[in-house]
């Protein structure tokens, strides 16, 4: 439920969802073990497509956390 959770709150802040890759760790995590969160997408200069330049900015992002659930 994790990427569509993010998805949507792309979609609330106005970016197209489908224009962002997200990556999750996958796997139970036990309770203390890390995972990452990360997206990363391509932004493109609209001002200079004017004088006839491309130009894009790969834009990345991720963050860790700690795994809060047991497993049995």
């Amino acid at each position: 439920g994790t990427i569509p959770y993010l998805q949507q709150r792309f979609a609330d802040a106005g970016l197209d969802p489908a224009e962002w890759d997200l990556t999750v760790t996958t796997g139970p995590l036990a309770k203390g073990e890390e995972g990452v969160i990360a997206v990363s997408s391509t932004y493109t200069f609209q001002s200079l497509k004017i004088i006839g330049i491309t130009a894009q900015v790969p834009l990345r992002a991720s963050a860790t956390f700690t795994s809060q659930v047991w497993m049995r």
